[in-house]
């Protein structure tokens, strides 16, 4: 397949097509599939092209009570990890679609370290949605080998009962799906099935202005979806038209009856704009140079020409039949050859900004691969860091020699390579790209793409940084150029400069600069990511009440868009409202969005890590030995080395060292912070070792330690510690009136951005300070009275689901699973999805054990 015949509009991919005004309705389909849904958790609808399985589905799912997950597979889901991402994004986009009681789905992430990890956690999400979840893939035969090894395969396999998969493809769909339908694990749909009958097609012809007989119409198709429409469209039939038999027949009855019926100027609209199979009113224009193009897209569906309406919101998508277009290019490209190739430049061209793949794979099949290899320098970076890194790497490998070995397009797929997974392949790449530069001076654009380059690859904080200077040096230095890639830019740069800790006004200023610009050109994917990456800054940066409003902005949807950018670099939304629920002393919220991130966050390079030592540090805090457990268990998850300007290790010792302290151990907890005293420059750890010296008496050791952190002296929590160790010194000097002083300004400060975290640890010198600043004089006294209140520690148990809760309650008798289950009226496969669930969050590992610690 031509790579020019990929989606230009991703969101189409994870919706039907529109059912159109007039449609056919086949009641007798839809309550086939009903059944089949109902009876099966797999139904294979399968059938040669020219069926109109696309469309009986896509109205069989408008017709469905629940929301219906769509994908529609592209050639890049033939790979096993990519199927995987692909099958969570559809669950996904459908969820933020559908009501809150599927928020579980969010939760999910494809790209865990241990695939069979991606697996449990989406059974799980599913298990605790009430009904049934639907997932309907389209063009599944694209799958071919990947489907056995892919998570989709796992889920065909063996999932919640409440889990229906509708597969949609070719008869070669069955060949891999062979073993379920002869156990009878699966429904099938057929050709046969899916043909028009003589009720239907006496409906289709009811409609049209040539008169036909319905019973010659059915004979001569067959019932041939495609064959009729081509008939009813055209005004005549030719004899014995059978489906799949006679291509040529086919290519010669749309040339020779479809389209000659057609008005001319609608002809040629036709021939030209099917060189691309999704356009736009505006792409249409710009391909048949026509200004009312958008009002013939609409004629051609009046007309029933083969085309899918999609629609999201203000934008409008259409979608050529992929037999129909087929025969349409190669119609063009018998008669008149040199137009195709012009009509390639024209979408060529035209895409360049909007969709740089969608381009270079147009100037490709015009011949013009050095086109190709520029629109890719000029956009590859909004690729990698949108939603399309394994398109990238793919097109990067089907690049004509020599251009798929040249450095530059090496160093581009060293970044795709990385964002999807593949670290190791990804430095090889970039160590093959610059030997290969090395003996091609002075190479266009190299220096340029290999600073950007660096921004994904380097993990030492003084490279990353040159890097990042140089890349600032180059934009401002730059022309203007393409909205989108400096969108892309400067998202990145922000992205780069957040993980390697550095100043943080700036990262604040270069991620809402890219947010501005993704507006700007209604780059929602991109928006989004910005605005969530911005309200993380905010938080780290101390500006928690920032962080509140980028996050109340971003709304109840807070995650970010699916996709390999997603997982490498997401759930900054989800870390910074576990951030500052954590400063806010929101202990149970904090536990429960680091969980999600933890969950469903990405590898452990990206927020899932650092949301593993937020755990460690509300453990600590909640008092709550079984928290405590959980949060000790996830730190094994934690990278032991620094990769990517991030300090695992002292994440690690400063998880260790809070976890010690609450677990009663506080000489290990004091040697821990003492061997990071003067080595640390992440102000969240400092402040974090800082209070454990402390409240271990070493007050002076404990200042030194923030005071050390003068970079981020004005960060408001490293602030807070700050004056509020002073504080505690001034007064053991006798200094009240310095050290009252000092308490004050703390509580003003931390007044301004919510902060409550410092004031309701267990620390009793700070709670005697905070009740003799009270008979001081305060302004502040009801913020203080709050802060001594006693506090009623949360509970295990309310983290859990109300059928969790269920579950729990039977596991305390001698019920057997197969028992519960009946009770409960679920499957034995939900009954222990829900106990494995109940256990991770207990941090148990038996039955007998869960049980104990409810004691």
């Amino acid at each position: 397949m031509s790579l020019a015949a990929t989606s230009s509009f991703p969101w189409t991919r994870f919706r039907p097509p529109e059912t159109q005004r007039g449609a056919l309705a086949r009641p007798r389909l839809t309550a086939l599939l009903d059944d089949a849904v109902a009876s099966e958790r797999i139904t294979v609808v399968s059938a040669p092209s020219g069926y109109g399985k696309t469309s009986a589905v896509s109205m069989w799912a408008a017709s469905r009570p629940e929301p219906v997950a769509w994908l529609s597979l592209s050639v890049y889901d033939a790979d096993p990890a990519q199927l995987g991402l692909s099958v969570i994004e559809a669950l996904q986009s459908s969820a933020r679609r559908g009501p809150s009681s599927v928020a579980p789905l969010l939760g999910v992430d494809p790209q865990a370290e241990v695939t069979g990890d991606t697996y449990r956690a989406l059974c799980e999400a599913l298990a605790e949605i009430e009904g049934t979840t639907v997932l309907v893939v389209d063009d599944a035969h694209r799958t071919g080998d990947a489907l056995s090894e892919s998570l989709l395969g796992a889920l065909i396999d063996s999932a919640p009962d409440s889990l229906r998969i509708v597969l949609v493809g070719t008869p070669a769909l069955e060949i891999s799906l062979s073993r379920h339908i002869l156990s009878t694990y699966a429904k099938t749909v057929s050709a046969d099935d899916l043909a028009f009958d003589a009720t239907e097609i006496a409906a289709l012809a009811a409609g049209t202005r040539f008169e036909h007989d319905d019973g010659a119409l059915l004979r001569e198709t067959r019932g041939w979806p495609i064959a009729v429409r081509a008939v009813l469209v055209g005004g005549a039939y030719p004899s014995a038209l059978e489906p799949g038999s006679r291509p040529r027949l086919l290519h010669e009855y749309v040339r020779d009856f479809v389209l000659r019926s057609l008005p001319p100027q609608l002809t040629d609209f036709v021939l030209a704009t099917t060189v691309r199979p999704d356009v736009t009113a505006s792409l249409a224009a710009a391909l048949s140079g026509r200004p009312d193009a958008g009002g013939l897209l609409e004629q051609a569906v009046k007309l029933g020409l083969f085309l899918d309406r999609f629609r999201s919101g203000r934008r409008t998508a259409y979608r050529w039949h992929p037999v129909f277009a087929q025969e349409c290019r190669a119609i063009l490209a018998a008669t008149d050859p040199e137009r195709l190739t012009l009509l390639q430049k024209t979408a060529a061209r035209f895409l360049s900004d909007v969709d740089p793949l969608a381009s270079a794979a147009h100037w490709l099949e015009a011949g013009e691969a050095e086109c190709a290899l520029e629109v890719l320098l000029d956009g590859w970076v909004t690729a990698v860091v949108g939603t399309e890194a394994a398109a990238l790497d793919r097109l990067c490998i089907e690049l004509p020699a020599p251009l798929r070995t040249d450095p530059r397009v090496m160093l581009i797929r060293a970044c795709a390579q990385d964002v999807l997974g593949g670290s190791t392949h990804a430095k090889l790449l970039f160590a093959q790209a610059e030997a290969a530069a090395a003996e091609r001076p002075a190479l266009p654009r190299y220096d340029s793409t290999l600073a950007l380059t660096r921004l994904f690859l380097l993990d030492q904080r003084a490279d990353v940084a040159a890097a990042s200077a140089d890349v600032r040096a180059r934009l401002s230095a730059a022309a203007p150029g393409h909205r989108r890639t400096r969108a892309a830019v400067l998202y990145l740069l922000g992205w780069a400069e957040l993980r390697h800790r550095g100043d943080p006004a700036a990262i604040v200023e270069l991620l809402q600069s890219a947010l501005r610009e993704a507006d700007a050109i209604g780059d929602v994917h991109l928006a989004r990511r910005a605005a969530s990456q911005l309200a993380f800054a905010q938080a780290w940066g101390g500006h928690l009440k920032r962080a509140r409003t980028t996050l109340s902005m971003l709304g109840n949807g807070s995650a970010e868009d699916p996709g390999p950018w997603g997982y490498y670099a997401g759930e900054g939304a989800g870390s910074a409202a576990g951030f500052v629920a954590y400063w806010a002393n929101d202990l149970e919220d904090a536990d429960r969005e680091f969980s999600r991130v933890i969950d469903g966050g990405g590898a452990a390079r990206a927020f899932a890590g650092i949301a593993r030592m937020m755990l460690a540090f509300t453990a600590a805090a909640m008092n709550d030995p079984l928290v405590q457990r959980r949060a000790a268990r996830e730190l094994a998850a934690m990278p032991k080395i620094e990769t990517h300007g991030l300090s695992w290790p002292a994440f690690r010792l400063a998880a260790s060292a809070v976890l010690e302290e609450a677990a009663g151990n506080r000489a290990r907890a004091m040697a821990l912070a003492r061997s990071q005293a003067e080595a640390t420059d992440v102000p969240l750890v400092a402040v974090t070792l800082s209070g454990i010296l402390r409240r271990g008496g070493e007050v002076t050791s404990a200042l030194r330690l923030i005071e050390n952190q003068r970079a981020y002296a004005d960060i408001a929590y490293v602030h807070v510690a700050q004056l509020t160790t002073s504080a505690v010194l001034q007064e053991r000097r006798d200094d009240l009136t310095g050290a009252h002083g000092l308490l004050d300004e703390a509580l003003r400060l931390a007044s301004r951005e919510g902060i409550r975290k410092p004031f309701c640890e267990d620390d009793p010198v700070i709670r005697r300070m905070l009740g003799e600043h009270l008979r001081w004089g305060t302004a502040h006294e009801e913020l203080i009275a709050s802060f001594l209140a006693p506090q009623e520690p949360p509970t295990i148990r309310g983290k859990l689901t109300s059928m969790e809760r269920a579950v729990l309650e039977r596991l305390r008798t001698d019920a057997t699973v197969i028992e519960i289950a009946d009770t409960l009226g679920i499957s034995v496969n939900t009954v222990k999805t829900h106990q494995r669930a109940i256990y991770r969050k207990l941090g148990a590992s038996t039955r007998r054990e869960a049980v104990r610690l409810l004691h």
